[in-house]
This record gives C-alpha cells, structure tokens and sequence, in this order.
C-alpha cells in the first residue's frame, strides 16, 4: 500500500509505504532489476531515494530518528568487526541548520566500532531534508548502484553492451 504526497519541491515526489513493504528493500529491488537488464521500466523518474522514517528537521528530533534506525541495523549485524560507514546529507529549500551541524549530529549517533570512510564506505546513512522534514535511511553499495539513478545506470549498461558489440565485431573483423 503506498499513498503519494506533495511537499510543494520542485522535482519531488514522496510516495509512503506502509508496513510490511521496506521502502529501501523496495527501492534496491527496483535499482537492482535496472542494473541486470537495463530497463529502467521508468518514464520522468530519475533517481529514487529511500527513507526508511522520517521526523521534523531539528537536532534532537533527527538524532532519536537516527539511533532507532541504526539500533534495527546494528542489532541485524552480529559480529563484532569494525565497520565503515558515509553519511550523504542532501539539503533542498532548508535553510534554518547548517549542514556540517546536521553531519555532527548523526555522526554522534554511530557506534564507535563504526568507522568514518568517505571514499569506500560498506553503509551509507542516507539523510534527506526537504523544507522542515528529513528523511532516513541505511544503505548498502549506494555507490556501485549510481546513487539510485536509473537513467545513469541504464546508460551504463548500455555503453556497456555497445562497447561489448564493437570488440566482437572488431575480433570478427581482424579474424577474417
């Protein structure tokens, strides 16, 4: 069950699920499905984001949103090795906090076996803001899927497939 709202941002649609549906379950099934056939199956949508929950854009609110949703990750995740982890802060049409303030913020809330990589992270604490909401999620090879961006991965799978075509036509070529 989903219902669409509008948040009166350009170029933004929120659609909300309802339990049991995962919203970043949903959204990397899609991005995955992308990724292995090329077919965005996506007409004016660009880039999904998922948000796993919500809050009001202050710093207490943002940081319980941010414990309870790492206290679901963390409590899936047994072992006791040294992770590492990015937090990608997106900001549109906000302008009360100041976005090193937020990234502090939610850096507070990281368990310290967690280790800060900003190059090759294994998760990625994904905080949306729009107006005077943000959203949150955890993610995984948010990097490797293009940031969720369904045309760029499509693209890519299409130069892909083309550059494939052009060697084996070129193999066929000098072999004959």
């Amino acid at each position: 069950m989903a219902a669409l709202m509008f948040l009166n941002v350009v170029a933004v649609v929120f659609i909300s699920c309802k339990p049991p549906v995962d919203p970043v379950q949903l959204v990397e099934t899609h991005i995955r499905n992308v990724s292995s056939n090329g077919i965005t199956r996506t007409r004016y949508t660009h880039r999904f984001v998922p948000v796993a929950a919500t809050c009001y854009t202050n710093l207490s609110d943002m940081q319980s949103l941010c414990k309870g949703i790492l206290e679901r990750h963390v409590s899936q995740d047994l072992s006791d090795s040294v992770h590492t982890y990015k937090i990608e802060l997106r900001m549109r049409n906000h302008t009360t906090l100041r976005r090193d303030a937020v990234i502090q913020a939610i850096a507070e809330c990281v368990p310290e076996r967690y280790k800060v990589d900003l190059t090759d992270p294994e998760l990625f604490i994904l905080v949306e803001v729009f107006k005077s909401v943000c959203g949150m999620s955890i993610t995984k090879d948010y990097y490797q899927l293009h940031k969720y961006n369904v045309v760029e991965l499509a693209n890519d799978i299409a130069k892909g497939s083309e550059e494939d075509g052009r060697i084996a036509r070129g193999i066929a070529i000098k072999t004959i």
